[in-house]
């Protein structure tokens, strides 16, 4: 595992992968569910939104919406600017920041729209 965990309200442990998978783990140590991000790996660590959406950023340059169940609500292409490497944070509006590789900072609304 190459990123830091980050730990659901209902004690579900959520990390990334460098096999490019975001895994959700039970807090009695079974795998819940993987969602495949990409073939590069996921190096940042998730964030939490308070509905439950789990946010990541991977190697190929996309930020992940992820759903509490798996699947994905919704995926952000930043591929142009080399990779989401930074840890995404929400605001107390729930907008999505992170930045990337070559220094930019992007801020998405929860939906995946570009933010302010």
């Amino acid at each position: 595992m190459d990123s830091s965990p980050a730990i659901g309200a209902d004690g579900t442990i959520y990390i990334g992968c460098d096999d490019g998978y975001l895994y959700a783990i039970s807090p009695a140590g079974t795998l819940n569910w993987q969602f495949p991000a990409t073939t590069g790996g996921v190096v940042a660590s998730p964030a939490l939104g308070a509905d439950g959406t789990v946010y990541v950023g991977s190697v190929n340059g996309d930020l992940y919406a992820v759903n509490p169940d798996g699947s994905q609500k919704w995926e952000s292409a930043t591929a142009i600017d080399v990779a989401a490497f930074s840890s995404p944070a929400i605001g107390a509006d729930g907008t999505i920041y992170f930045s990337t590789w070559s220094g930019n900072l992007y801020a998405l609304n929860p939906d995946g729209s570009e933010g302010r």
